[in-house]
């Protein structure tokens, strides 16, 4: 367009478009809180089958030091993974 075609008046910015990006946004931080709610719920899950087996006596009397120590280490990593998880989760509102 030559100077002469172009409108005489200033482009309008609705503000529809502003309203549908931040329900765009907004989505994508809901469909994000799905996987790591599900992860947390899924890491809940292992760490109480971990507890139960470090809570057998039979089994911690009776296993190699290796795999209890295994199964310790285990548990301190779900442990760390699920008070991120909860933080992340605290801050996103969820």
């Amino acid at each position: 367009m030559n100077a002469m075609c172009a409108p005489a008046f200033p482009r309008v910015v609705l503000p529809g478009a502003g309203l549908r990006r931040l329900g765009a946004v907004l989505w994508a931080a809901v469909r994000a809180l799905r996987p790591a709610q599900a992860e947390l719920k899924h890491l809940e899950g292992f760490l109480a089958g971990v507890e139960k087996k470090l809570g057998n006596k039979r089994f911690v009397e009776g296993a190699p030091a290796a795999v209890v120590e295994l199964e310790r280490k285990k548990k301190a990593d779900a442990e760390t993974k699920i008070a991120v998880l909860k933080e992340t989760l605290k801050s996103l509102g969820a």
